[in-house]
C-alpha cells in the first residue's frame, strides 16, 4: 500500500497538472488570443503614434533621435491658433444645439402630452440613417449662395438680389453638425429621463411652480450627469469630425485640427508630413482623456442625484395645452431639416444634368438617366464591390470579436478580465482620424511582415477598430441578461466550452448579434473618414467615391450614388428596428 507521503505527493502532482492543463486549455487559449487582437487594434496604432511624433521619419525606416520638432512645427504654425479657436467654437457650438434639441426632443416625448409622441420617437432615428458625407452635400445643394435651391426659391419669392443663408460659414458649419447629431443625443437624454423619478418633479408642480421653472430647478439639475456625458460624448465625436468640414469648411478656407492632419498626410507639393500628423493626433488622444477624467470628477458624488429607489413610480403627463400644437410644429419642421428637405435635394439634384431650382421646366428635363448609366460613372463598379466587401467583413468580424470579449468580461472568472473590457471600450476614446494616421504610420513600418498597406484590408482593421467599442457594449448589455444555467447543463453533460458558446450562448443571443451586425454595416458604409485616409485607387469605396465626384464638380453622379448609399442605409436601419421590436414581443410573452 502507498504511505501517506506517497498519496500527498501524488495529489500535489496531479493538482499541478491540473493547473498547467487550465492554463493551457482552449477556453484560456481563445482569451490570450482575443487579448492579444484587441490589444494588437487599439494599443498598436497609439504606440506608433506616440513613437513617431518624437521620431520624424521613423515610419520610413530614418533613424532620428528623440526630438520634439515635430511639436514645435505644429505649434510654430501661424494659423495654429486659428485652428485651436475654430475647432473649439465648432465643438461647443454643435454640442450645444445637439444635446439642447435632443433634451427638448427627449422631455416632450417622455413627460409631454404632445401629439404623435410614439410617430415622433421612431422618426427621430431616420437622420441616422443619411450619412454625414451625404448630409453634408444636400446642405450644400439646399443653402449654398450660388447653387442652394432653398436660397434660389427665398430669393425668387421675396424678390431678394442676394442669398439670405450661406452654409459656408461657422455658423452653418454648426448648424449642419448639430442637426446631424440630436438624434444621438435625444436617445441619450430620453434614457435619463425613463430612469429619473418624477416625485420632485410633481412635488414642484403641487406648489404652484410652472412648466419653466420645474424644468430649470428641478428637471435640468437632476438630469446634469446625463447632460455632461452627452455633452462630453458629442463634442469629442464633433471635434473629430472630418466629412461636415470637408464639404463645408475646407471651401472657404476654414483650418481645423482635423483638416490640419488631413493636408498633412495627403499633400501634392511636398513628402506627406506623418509625423506632424502624428503629433496633432496625440494632442487629440490627450484631449479626449482630458474631457473623460473631467466628467468623471464632475460625476464623482453621483448619489447626490439618486432619485430611483425601491419605490414604483410613474412619470406624470404633463399638459401643454394649446402649445402641444406648437411643439407637433417645431418636430416637424425640425425633421423637414434633418431628413425631408436633404433626402429630396439629393434626389432632385440626381434627375437633372445641372442644378437648378424647382420649376416647370427643370421638372421638364428631369429624369432617371444618371440612374440609367450608373456604368459610366467612373469606377462604380469597383466601388460598390469594395463597399459590400468592406461592410460583410467589417460587421462580422466585429460581432464575432464583441461576442467573445463579452463572454470574458461577463462569465469568465479570469485575473485581467477588466483589462479586456478597457481594451474593448478604448477606440471609443480615440478619434477616428487618429486611428487612421496610427494605421498609416504602423502598417508603413511593418509592412514587411504584414503587407496591408494600400490595400482593403487597412480599411477594414480601421473599421473594426472604431465598432468595436459598440459591439462589445451591445454584446456585454445582453450577456448581462443572460442567465448561465444552460451554459452550466452543457458543461456538466461534457460538452467542451467553444462547443457550448457556439452552441448555446450565440443562439441566445442572436437579437443582439443582428442589431449589432446591422447597425455596424450601415457605419462601415457611411463612415468616411477612415477610407478617405485610407484609400488607394484599389481599395475605393462609395463614401469615397462621393467625395471624389463632388471634388470633380460632377454633382449629378454624385448624388446618384449618395441616394444609392442612403437607400442601403435606411433598408438597414429599418430592419435593426424591425428585429429589435420582434426581440421585445419575444421578451414580453416570455
Amino acid at each position: 500500500m502507498p504511505t501517506a507521503t506517497q498519496v500527498e505527493g501524488l495529489q500535489t502532482g496531479n493538482g499541478v497538472l491540473a493547473n498547467i492543463a487550465d492554463k493551457f486549455s482552449p477556453r484560456m487559449m481563445v482569451y490570450l488570443g482575443i487579448m492579444g487582437v484587441l490589444a494588437y487594434l487599439t494599443l498598436g496604432p497609439l504606440l506608433f503614434l506616440l513613437w513617431d511624433s518624437f521620431h520624424p521619419g521613423w515610419e520610413i525606416g530614418d533613424q532620428v533621435p528623440f526630438t520634439f520638432a515635430s511639436y514645435v512645427k505644429v505649434f510654430a504654425d501661424p494659423k495654429i491658433g486659428e485652428m485651436f479657436w475654430n475647432t473649439a467654437v465648432f465643438g461647443i457650438g454643435a454640442t450645444v444645439l445637439a444635446v439642447g434639441l435632443g433634451s427638448f426632443f427627449a422631455w416632450l416625448v417622455e413627460r409631454s402630452n404632445m401629439p404623435f409622441r410614439n410617430v415622433t420617437y421612431a422618426l427621430l432615428f431616420a437622420p441616422v440613417a443619411i450619412p454625414g458625407l451625404v448630409f453634408a452635400i444636400s446642405y450644400i445643394l439646399l443653402l449654398s449662395p450660388d447653387i442652394g435651391v432653398l436660397n434660389n426659391l427665398l430669393m425668387t419669392l421675396f424678390g431678394l438680389e442676394e442669398a439670405p443663408l450661406d452654409v459656408y460659414t461657422m455658423t452653418g458649419l454648426i448648424f449642419v453638425e448639430g442637426i446631424r447629431l440630436t438624434p444621438g443625443a435625444f436617445l441619450m437624454m430620453a434614457a435619463v429621463l425613463k430612469s429619473m423619478d418624477p416625485s420632485l418633479e410633481e412635488a414642484a408642480y403641487t406648489t404652484g411652480a410652472g412648466i419653466l421653472r420645474t424644468s430649470r430647478v428641478i428637471t435640468a439639475p437632476l438630469m446634469l450627469p446625463g447632460i455632461l456625458a452627452a455633452g462630453i460624448y458629442y463634442f469629442i465625436t464633433v471635434i473629430e469630425s472630418f466629412e461636415i468640414p470637408a464639404i463645408i469648411a475646407l471651401p472657404i478656407g476654414m483650418q481645423l485640427l482635423t483638416t490640419k492632419i488631413f493636408f498633412a498626410t495627403h499633400t501634392t507639393t511636398q513628402m506627406p508630413q506623418y509625423s506632424v500628423a502624428a503629433a496633432v493626433s496625440i494632442i487629440f488622444v490627450v484631449l479626449s482623456v482630458l474631457l473623460i477624467y473631467l466628467y468623471t470628477r464632475a460625476t464623482k458624488h453621483s448619489e447626490r442625484y439618486t432619485t430611483i429607489t425601491g419605490k414604483a413610480y410613474r412619470p406624470r403627463i404633463i399638459d401643454l395645452g394649446r402649445w402641444r400644437y406648437a411643439a407637433v410644429g417645431f418636430t416637424t419642421v425640425f425633421f423637414a431639416f434633418s431628413v425631408i428637405f436633404p433626402l429630396l435635394v439629393l434626389i432632385w439634384g440626381s434627375m437633372l444634368p445641372y442644378l437648378q431650382p424647382p420649376s416647370l421646366s427643370a421638372l421638364s428635363n428631369a429624369s432617371f438617366e444618371g440612374y440609367h448609366n450608373l456604368g459610366r460613372i467612373p469606377q462604380f463598379g469597383l466601388a460598390l464591390r469594395n463597399t459590400v466587401y468592406v461592410t460583410f467583413i467589417v460587421a462580422t468580424g466585429t460581432m464575432i470579436l464583441s461576442s467573445l470579449a463579452a463572454w470574458f468580461v461577463v462569465r469568465a472568472k479570469i485575473r485581467g478580465g477588466r483589462y479586456m473590457d478597457l481594451l474593448t471600450f478604448l477606440p471609443h476614446a480615440i478619434p477616428s482620424i487618429v486611428v487612421a494616421v496610427g494605421l498609416i504610420i504602423l502598417y508603413l513600418r511593418i509592412n514587411w511582415l504584414i503587407p496591408v498597406y494600400g490595400t482593403l484590408w487597412i480599411i477594414i482593421i480601421g473599421l473594426i477598430t472604431k465598432r468595436i467599442s459598440y459591439g462589445s457594449r451591445i454584446m456585454i448589455g445582453a450577456m448581462f441578461q443572460l442567465h448561465k444555467e444552460l451554459e452550466e447543463a452543457s458543461e456538466v453533460c461534457g460538452v467542451g466550452w467553444l462547443k457550448t458558446f457556439c452552441l448555446i450562448t450565440l443562439r441566445l443571443l442572436v437579437p443582439a448579434f443582428v442589431n449589432g451586425w446591422l447597425y455596424s454595416a450601415m457605419l462601415s458604409i457611411a463612415l468616411f473618414t477612415i477610407p478617405v485616409m485610407l484609400y488607394t485607387p484599389r481599395s475605393l469605396v462609395f463614401s469615397v467615391l462621393i467625395w471624389n465626384l463632388w471634388e470633380q464638380a460632377k454633382v449629378q453622379d454624385a448624388c446618384v450614388v449618395g441616394v444609392i448609399m442612403v437607400s442601403i442605409t435606411f433598408t438597414l436601419v429599418f430592419l435593426g428596428q424591425y428585429f429589435a421590436s420582434k426581440a421585445k414581443v419575444r421578451e414580453s410573452l416570455t
